[in-house]
This record gives C-alpha cells, structure tokens and sequence, in this order.
C-alpha cells in the first residue's frame, strides 16, 4: 500500500470510529443526566453528538494518535501487534482523547442545564 492509500484509510477509520464514539457517549451522558427527572431531549442529544463529533474527528484528523502509540510501544521495546503493545497503544489513545472529551461534554451539559433553568452556582 502507499501512503495515499494509507491516509485515505485513515481519514475514513477516523470518520467511523468519531461517530460511534460520539454517538455512545453522547447517548450515555444524556441518559445519565436526565435519570434522575425522565426528561430526554432529541436536541441535548444532537448537541451533544455533533459536539463530540467534530471535537472527535479533530482530534483524530490532527493528531497523528497510531503514530504517537506505536513510537510508545517501541519506546518500550514491545514486540510489534503482541497484547502488551495493543494495551499500550489503547493507553496512549484513551490518554488523548478522554479527557478532552470528558471536558467538552460536562462543559455542554452545565450549559444546557443552566439554559434550562438551573442556577449556575447548583450546577
């Protein structure tokens, strides 16, 4: 395979893994957040996917995350696709992107809650 080959790949593999990662998390965090009223807003949810999404795609389209993961596993002389290098690699990914995202989707949902009536000191 040659590097355009390879980029065009990658673009798409990011493409799909940001959408059903936003779409979960999203679908989480709202269910997690109206538990405890019932209230389930389509429109909280959309915010929330289409926020991560794009924070997600972003993230994956910027940072070159397998190139940075596998410089880590050879850092550690791991033997190339063994399981401790696969669990290091996902590491260093989860390193990444959960914080990022974890900020992005709490700061969305003070937001909404405050837009909804909620003191921003109880929030």
């Amino acid at each position: 395979m040659d590097n355009r080959q390879n980029r065009k790949i990658s673009i798409v593999l990011s493409v799909c893994i940001s959408i059903k990662f936003s779409a979960i998390v999203s679908l989480v965090g709202v269910y997690m957040g109206t538990r405890g009223n019932g209230h389930f807003s389509v429109r909280g949810w959309l915010v929330s996917f289409s926020a991560g999404t794009i924070v997600t795609l972003a993230i994956g389209l910027v940072i070159p995350i397998m190139r940075v993961a596998r410089a880590a596993s050879r850092g550690l002389k791991l033997k190339e696709k063994s399981i401790p290098a696969i669990i290091v690699e996902a590491l260093i990914q989860d390193v990444i992107f959960t914080p990022v995202i974890t900020f992005l989707m709490v700061f969305i949902a003070r937001q909404n809650a405050i837009a909804n009536g909620a003191p921003p000191s109880d929030v």
